[in-house]
């Protein structure tokens, strides 16, 4: 018998678009037990700007959706704050989790207006410069900080003045039999039915994931593609100042042929296996979903040092690493991944299979529920951390 309320918890975020902080936010609330928390979902910008593109999944884990309705200039800003002041007022939830940098900022301003509740922020990849000084000046306005990698959790203990204590690391949590099992195994087939070799790069269109090197990288080893060669991009098109600038490059060195811009989808789980392995060329990254998806379909990634700052992929056990930014060694790297030999190839995607058993979705809710329970039973606004 449940004797107490369930606790009520505030998301706020961005957006509900398909990006890997909002799948991490979907694979947390499908098995959050509901009998100890109500979850509501708040984000910062309404559909219009951006598409909802998880709302069927809250729909039907029946959680409700609101949105601050964010608009640009500075009444914008004014009206979403005052729009998230009075979302607190009305539902008065005991945990505010703020899911992004610049949502942990409107929670943190907004806390000294609002009724008394625990405030949780993320930090989810390696802040830049300004976003540090705002972390410096705003994190005592929050109860905690959790990032998702330990690198993240250094680069703010080195930065800010925050104390040891009130960062909690938790990994990303991958539902891995999603991933693991091929439901389309005629996928390759249909979409590159002559390629002997087909290389994946699954994200989001930005300037952080820098498709641009890669594309470089291409033109550089031209000479050494292996015979009828595949690449293809799959992901929201966030930038489309960036999306105009790939296809450009593209053209420019008559690429047509070898890449595919693929119209993004919701299940990115039977592109894995239809490569022979990905790509992430990313400026920065905290802890990369696409490096676990990637792993539990048994295939290799390459990536760049900075995106691999998480230590997660293994040089030439995993996968394959290169220094950011650098096109020659890209284009050296994609040559010695071609021509690795079979058997090497196999036993790296096997390598990767187990090392994407160590983070699944039952252990990272697993955490989140521990660190909500300890919250939720903190009499003192002083959280001392988990182990206080």
């Amino acid at each position: 018998m449940i004797l107490t309320k369930p606790a009520r918890i505030l998301y706020l975020i961005n957006s509900l678009g398909a990006g890997g902080t909002e799948r991490q936010l979907i694979y947390l609330l499908s098995q959050l037990d509901r009998h100890y928390f109500e979850p509501i979902v708040v984000t910062l910008y309404n559909d219009k700007l951006i598409v909802y593109h998880y709302r069927p999944e809250l729909l039907a884990l029946n959680i409700p959706i609101y949105s601050l309705n964010h608009s640009s200039g500075i009444f914008g800003r004014i009206k979403a704050l005052l729009r998230y002041i009075y979302l607190i007022w009305h539902f008065r939830p005991q945990i505010v989790q703020g899911c992004l940098h610049y949502a942990n900022l409107i929670a943190r301003v907004s806390r000294p207006f609002c009724p008394s509740h625990k405030l949780i922020t993320s930090a989810r990849a390696a802040y830049l410069p300004g976003e540090i000084r705002s972390e410096a000046y705003t994190h005592w306005l929050d109860t905690c900080l959790i990032v998702n990698s330990p690198h993240i959790r250094e680069q703010m203990l080195q930065n800010t003045r925050r104390p040891a204590h009130k960062i909690q690391v938790i990994l990303n949590g991958l539902p891995l039999e999603d991933f693991a099992e091929n439901y389309q195994p005629d996928l390759r087939q249909r979409l590159f039915p002559e390629a002997t070799c087909v290389i994946g790069v699954i994200g989001r269109i930005a300037a952080q994931k820098d498709h641009l090197t890669l594309i470089e990288a291409l033109h550089l080893c031209q000479d050494e593609w292996p015979e009828k060669l595949a690449v293809f991009f799959l992901g929201d098109i966030a930038e489309p100042e960036i999306y105009q600038q790939i296809i450009q490059r593209i053209e420019a060195y008559d690429l047509q042929n070898i890449i595919h811009i693929l119209e993004k989808t919701a299940n990115v789980a039977p592109y894995y296996h239809a490569c022979d392995f990905t790509v992430l060329p990313s400026l920065y990254e905290g802890f990369p979903n696409v490096v676990l998806e990637s792993f539990a379909a048994g295939k290799p990634v390459m990536l760049s040092d900075e995106a691999n700052r998480s230590g997660i992929v293994e040089d030439e056990v995993t996968g394959w690493q290169f220094p950011v930014g650098d096109a020659p060694a890209l284009a050296s790297g994609l040559q010695k991944a071609w021509n690795t030999p079979q058997t090497s190839f196999q036993s790296m995607g096997q390598q990767a299979s187990l090392t994407a058993q160590r983070y699944s979705v039952e252990s990272m809710v697993t955490q989140y529920t521990r660190l909500y329970n300890s919250l939720r039973h903190s009499k003192s606004s002083n959280w001392k951390g988990l182990n206080g």
